[in-house]
């Protein structure tokens, strides 16, 4: 059952979904709400797979960075995307899951929403060539050349995916079950080894490296493999070509075990 909160300012809009959702037997509507200050409260309190964003809702962009502090982190399907360049990239950098335009049928909006619940992103030709355009841009910019997160150790590498969530050093031993000073240690390690001075700058490398990754991963299960987009990303530690794909240190992998993690 897709546990399911709605977050849509207009009423008729809101409760159509509802409605129409609430006869999808794999869907279930645990909350709605017009208002998008209570979207992390309800999320939090009742654990949704998939919200529904409104993204012309007020502070729709704010919303999408409290609700990826929400554990365990629900999928974010923003609603009534225009498809421009700009509200692509702008989206899909805030870290929705997936999107639905304002062309789309309720079909396709009920196969972006089990999409999500499996990490798959359904999208139009269009949106693709849009990403595949940021991905190049990506790929060349200066920031690219930085030296590798390879360099990192496995725990330096599970703090560096913390900072980029926005964590402070103590969040981040709260969350690692360190001592304060051991993160902090290892933060520093961190921006030693990647050249950077400020943590802004760290969470600004993981997003091109994640949004690079994401797309690799994205275009390889839209190609029908044995892999899903969960166990592919699930590799974004490793930082290695997938065709390189080996045993190593990265306890989450969840490749087969001819791939991943001995």
């Amino acid at each position: 059952m897709i546990r399911t909160l709605i977050v849509v300012h207009v009423s008729f809009y809101r409760e159509g979904l509802e409605h129409l959702l609430a006869q999808i037997p794999d869907t279930r509507v645990v909350a709605a709400t017009s208002r998008t200050d209570e979207a992390e409260r309800l999320a939090r309190r009742e654990q949704p797979d998939v919200v529904l964003l409104d993204i012309e809702a007020d502070h729709a962009l704010d919303v999408v960075k409290r609700l990826r502090a929400v554990e365990p982190r629900p999928r974010i399907v923003a609603l009534a995307v225009s498809e421009t360049p700009e509200s692509i990239v702008q989206w899909a950098e805030s870290g929705v899951a997936a999107f639905v335009p304002r062309e789309a049928s309720v079909e396709e909006l009920i196969r972006v929403i089990r999409g999500a619940v499996r990490d798959e992103l359904y999208c139009s030709p269009r949106v693709a060539a849009t990403l595949a355009q940021r991905l190049a841009l990506l790929a060349s910019s200066p920031g690219c050349a930085k030296p590798s997160v390879e360099a990192l150790s496995a725990r330096e590498q599970e703090v560096l995916a913390l900072i980029a969530e926005g964590l402070s050093n103590k969040a981040i031993a709260a969350r690692l079950q360190i001592a304060a000073a051991t993160a902090k240690n290892h933060v520093h390690n961190i921006l030693d080894k990647l050249q950077l001075r400020t943590r802004v700058q760290v969470a600004s490398l993981v997003q091109r490296k994640l949004w690079i990754l994401w797309f690799i991963a994205w275009a390889i299960a839209a190609l029908d493999t044995e892999w899903s987009v969960r166990e592919i990303l699930s590799c974004l530690p490793c930082a290695s070509p997938l065709p390189d794909c080996r045993p190593c240190a990265n306890a989450s992998c969840a490749m087969p075990s001819s791939a991943g993690p001995a």
